[in-house]
């Protein structure tokens, strides 16, 4: 005889796994601890997919603050103004960081805050784009050298005429902008 089920009876169901990356937090952080204009200043996109598959691409996008210029990425990169788009290709399942090299204006002021933020969005092993994950703003202050300059002998005068030996004590960040301790 043949079994048929009855309404009552719930259909066989196979167990299929699932797998997709989840990704449920980003960061940013920079890679030194003050600005200074026109030096590589390096920036870390940071993340951990969660998941059990690996991300098939990975969509950066960041947002620079007027200060700041793209200069270059450790993944392919697009960068229009202050937009600056990245591809990552198959972010593996764990922690994960992306390298990325901005730089501060050569017009900026000694204390101002260089800022960046942006999202990031992954795919599934199907390409499926799934949902954006924030990348909170990531702050870094600029600090300009203070550099003096001392005539010797102290009574010395400094005057236009032929060229003389000049001194430069180092520079180093204004102490107004470095944190105690």
């Amino acid at each position: 005889t043949l079994h048929r089920p009855s309404m009552a009876e719930p259909p066989s169901v196979l167990p299929l796994p699932l797998a997709w990356p989840v990704i449920p937090a980003a960061s940013a952080s920079f890679g030194a601890r003050f600005a200074v204009p026109n030096v590589p200043l390096p920036l870390y996109v940071n993340f951990t997919n969660g998941g059990n598959e690996p991300a098939a691409t990975t969509w950066i996008n960041l947002t620079l603050g007027p200060s700041l210029s793209f200069v270059s990425a450790a993944v392919p990169a697009t960068a229009t103004g202050a937009q600056v788009e990245l591809v990552l290709p198959d972010a593996s399942v764990g922690a994960d960081s992306v390298l990325v090299t901005v730089a501060a204006a050569p017009a900026v002021a000694d204390g101002d805050a260089l800022t960046v933020s942006g999202s990031l969005r992954p795919t599934d092993g199907f390409g499926n784009l799934l949902g954006a994950v924030p990348v909170p703003t990531a702050t870094v202050l600029v600090a300009l050298p203070d550099v003096s300059f001392r005539l010797s002998p102290a009574n010395a005068t400094a005057a236009a005429g032929p060229p003389g030996p000049l001194t430069l004590n180092g520079g180093n960040a204004r102490a107004r902008d470095r944190p105690p301790g």
